[in-house]
């Protein structure tokens, strides 16, 4: 009987770089039989045999019955923060394994059971895909940034400042590029197109962009990244996707997940918040002309997939698998 392995995440909710996770996991153990959710079942303890939290950032909240799960734990991939939520702190203590995505994590959680590597989609084999470039740039927003209802006066701010910068800077752009609004996450809740909506909702030349509509596939935003002139993103996995399609990419960072990414390849980074034209243009200059040094990308992704190799020994060991 195959063993199986119930990992906790944020599956089924339309995000790209979320879902890609599920095939990393099934790459380093095929022989697990794995199921995704973002829902722990009633009856995870007698159903399943281990108990897996990964990939993601979201350590910081609480995680929904994770407290009634007696399942030895493993976390696999995630985000590290300073402050986890009491119940996964809790889990966090007992866990048989932690691997974190950000080697900052390693400051606030260091204990024998710690390791850090990449993203964990750097685990899996690609090849760039290598399309022919076309005069085209896309852009990954994120729906993390727009206002809410009761949400804080200064998110609100910096929004309306985003906007009305970034959307004179698109503009710019439009008279030489097509203009590719990508949504990497689509849900009834979190969907990104309503940041590309407000982006067009502000430009003086909207028939110049391509808004897309529809959910994406990842071979979509392959695609997409391959065949564009540079990239710029506020989604963490437009970053990681640019890596591997070798194609420049503008970061606008939210997160010490971009900060830490950023520092092991030494790409220069754009604060979102208080973003300038001048600080944008400075930017892209260093990143489309790769003004500054940084490792050969194959040679990051073989480096990191060896890692992962490495560290599934470890865990399948660790688990018995």
């Amino acid at each position: 009987m195959r063993t199986k392995i119930f990992v906790y995440g944020w599956y089924g909710k339309g995000n790209l770089g979320d879902e890609a996770f599920k095939d990393s996991f099934i790459h380093l153990w095929p022989e697990v039989e794995f199921t995704f959710s973002s829902v722990i079942p009633s009856d995870v303890n007698s159903k399943y045999h281990y108990f897996w939290v990964g990939g993601g950032s979201f350590l910081e909240q609480s995680i929904p019955n994770l407290e009634k799960v007696t399942l030895p734990i493993a976390f696999i991939g995630v985000g590290g923060c300073s402050c986890p939520a009491d119940s996964t702190k809790a889990a966090l203590e007992r866990a048989r394994a932690i691997v974190f995505r950000n080697e900052s994590a390693l400051d606030h959680w260091n204990t024998p059971q710690s390791y850090a590597i990449s993203d964990l989609v750097f685990a899996r084999d690609f090849k760039p895909l290598n399309l022919p470039k076309k005069d085209q740039i896309t852009i990954f927003l994120n729906d993390f940034i727009t206002p809410k209802g009761k949400g804080a006066e200064w998110k609100a701010l910096a929004y309306s400042w985003f906007l009305q910068e970034f959307s004179k800077i698109l503009d710019r752009f439009s008279t030489k590029y097509t203009v590719k609004l990508f949504p990497m996450c689509v849900n009834p809740r979190v969907d990104d197109r309503r940041v590309g909506s407000a982006i067009l909702g502000r430009s003086e030349f909207p028939h110049r962009y391509e808004w897309m509509l529809n959910a994406p596939s990842e071979q979509d935003l392959r695609v997409a990244i391959s065949e564009s002139k540079f990239v710029i993103t506020q989604r963490f996995h437009g970053l990681v996707y640019s890596i591997l399609e070798d194609t420049p990419c503008v970061t606008m960072t939210m997160h010490d997940k971009f900060a830490s990414l950023c520092r092991e390849l030494d790409i220069p980074m754009l604060d979102f918040y208080g973003m300038t034209d001048t600080r944008f243009k400075d930017v892209l200059e260093q990143v489309r002309y790769r003004k500054f040094v940084t490792p050969k990308i194959q040679q990051y992704m073989d480096v990191k997939k060896a890692k992962w190799i490495e560290m599934a020994k470890l865990v399948a060991k660790e688990f018995n698998l």
